[in-house]
């Protein structure tokens, strides 16, 4: 038997296996952080959509075209207040994965916020096989639902309620022009 044949001690296993960096295992099932990257476009997207809004609102010169405006600009600030609060929360990662490893190595409960629970948020859009498409409202997934989460839900819903009742509003008032 060669020298590399020999049998290594068992102690070396496991001083090469604990060396080892290991990646804490999440709570949760899931993890929607992949979707982080398309971020900056969902945001510049909102921006877009806000500046329109704000422009056909203020070069409006009928109620329709009025309508019209607040629909669109309603639409932008849902995607602002939603993939915004997302992108203030995914900016904090770092801070709360630094908190949770502190309270880990000080033997403490883990803070109430942490770097596995911000992976859990996320805008549920989903895609359909006639073409149209679902976009939700800031989900906390599995995750707790913090403070700015929760009021980004309200002013969402707010806007889609918004952007509801523009959308009716500027048929009626578009097919009543007509008339």
């Amino acid at each position: 038997m060669a020298w590399w044949e020999e049998d290594r001690s068992p102690l070396a296993d496991q001083l090469a296996d604990s060396s080892r960096p290991v990646r804490p295992v999440s709570p949760y099932e899931g993890d929607h952080s992949g979707a982080w990257a398309s971020l900056p476009w969902w945001l510049l997207l909102g921006a877009a959509v806000t500046a329109a809004g704000i422009a056909v609102l203020r070069f409006s010169g009928t109620f329709a075209v009025a309508c019209l405006g607040t629909t669109v600009l309603a639409l932008g600030l849902f995607y602002l207040s939603q993939y915004g609060t997302l992108a203030f929360y995914v900016l904090q990662v770092g801070r709360l994965r630094d908190r949770r490893a502190a309270a880990a190595l000080a033997h403490e409960p883990p803070p109430p916020l942490t770097d596995h629970d911000v992976r859990q948020f996320h805008v549920p859009f989903r895609r359909s096989s006639t073409g149209s498409a679902f976009l939700g409202l800031l989900d906390p997934g599995e995750g707790p639902s913090p403070a700015a989460l929760r009021v980004a839900r309200v002013v969402g819903g707010a806007c889609t309620g918004v952007f509801v009742a523009g959308a009716v509003l500027t048929v009626v008032a578009g097919t009543l022009a007509r008339a």
